[in-house]
């Protein structure tokens, strides 16, 4: 597959018609003259399939290179989040850290582990964008959540670099291959990001430069593998209602960053929300919405102070009692539930739940007596 996935000319629709006729990636390999000749329209390419052998050794030559790992569909370790897709991406290049993918840490249920956060935005972002995504990232990073984004000048390029300014994770999917990263000014961050826990993607070969019909391509990826989009700032013709296009496709949340009205460069974001994009009001809004989709079984694995909240607003000393933990136990948890979007401090002292799937959350706080 590595190869085939390697030859010029092939594509996406061509691999996966060439797959379907020849049964196998071996198969097709071994004799492509002859299916290239059965597909619709016909591939008349002359590949032997001792150049198809040595395209692949070349792949992998360039992987141990650079550090990264060759996924192919349908073996271990691919995510199963872009099965979901039209058309899943064959083969993808990793370098980095594997476990950020969807589905690394228990492959049976891939929906567990960190929240994943797709960012993107425009290129040309003013001043008023780029503090908004160092917000949203910065928080995202501290509540554990992964900023999924595609490297590009302005929003997502800074998007990363914010979450890894914080020790945050990262998964950065690029329109090129991993050897040709573009811009140029990303090659920093994204050696940060391999070498820091997170993970660089990319569906394109080795030696693939960057085009223009590469980014829609990649951002069906960045689509899929978030758990939602959070929209920072974009004009209403921007590439990036490209991506929010394939979240509708796949079912996906998008939030837009609302922006003022007299802004043009925040004028796509506000027609989002116009059409019915969730308003993200906050980091701490859009965690807390990602929580709503909890199970019954995922609340029993919050901690004991996120439960004892369920009945009613407690203080610190009633958080004490009630959960048997120790002062500091508690203060932790409560850091840590805070930083989440998941509790906020209310004036009189008590903490209350804001994140979700309450039984609770319709009807009034309780006074305290």
């Amino acid at each position: 597959m590595i190869g085939l996935h390697a030859v010029p000319g092939l594509g996406l629709q061509r691999l996966e018609a060439l797959l379907r006729l020849a049964g196998c990636a071996q198969a097709a390999a071994e004799d492509l003259a002859k299916w290239g000749r059965q597909m619709r329209p016909r591939w008349n390419q002359q590949v032997s399939a001792q150049e198809v052998r040595e395209r692949g050794e070349q792949q992998l030559e360039q992987a141990a290179k650079h550090g990264a790992i060759i996924l192919c569909r349908g073996e271990p370790g691919y995510p199963p989040v872009l099965e979901h897709l039209k058309q899943p991406p064959p083969v993808l290049h990793a370098a980095g850290d594997l476990q950020r993918l969807p589905g690394s840490e228990n492959p049976s249920s891939p929906s567990e582990g960190p929240r994943r956060i797709s960012m993107i935005g425009a290129r040309g972002c003013t001043p008023y964008g780029k503090e908004q995504v160092r917000r949203f990232a910065h928080h995202f990073a501290w509540a554990g959540a992964v900023v999924v984004s595609g490297a590009a000048r302005g929003i997502d390029l800074l998007g990363l670099s914010a979450a890894l300014e914080v020790q945050g994770k990262v998964i950065a999917v690029l329109g090129s291959s991993l050897d040709c990263p573009y811009p140029t000014e990303a090659i920093p961050v994204l050696d940060y990001a391999a070498a820091n826990q997170s993970l660089v993607l990319s569906e394109f070969p080795f030696g693939t430069s960057p085009r223009p019909g590469h980014f829609p391509r990649r951002n069906r990826l960045i689509a899929a593998l978030g758990e939602c989009t959070v929209v920072v700032q974009a004009t209403c013709k921007s590439g990036t209602m490209n991506t929010v296009d394939w979240c509708m496709q796949l079912n996906r949340e998008v939030f837009s960053v609302p922006g003022p009205l007299q802004d043009h460069a925040c004028s796509g974001t506000n027609q989002l929300i116009a059409e019915g994009a969730q308003v993200a009001l906050s980091p701490e809004h859009v965690l807390a919405q990602l929580e709503q989709g909890l199970l019954p079984e995922e609340m029993a694995d919050r901690p004991p102070v996120y439960q004892a909240l369920q009945d009613q607003d407690l203080n610190l000393a009633q958080l004490v009692r009630q959960s048997g933990l120790t002062m500091a136990q508690v203060q932790d948890q409560v850091l840590e539930l805070e930083l989440k979007g998941l509790v906020v401090r209310l004036p009189d002292g008590r903490y209350h739940p804001c994140g979700p799937g309450l039984e609770r959350k319709h009807r009034p706080r309780e006074s305290q007596a």
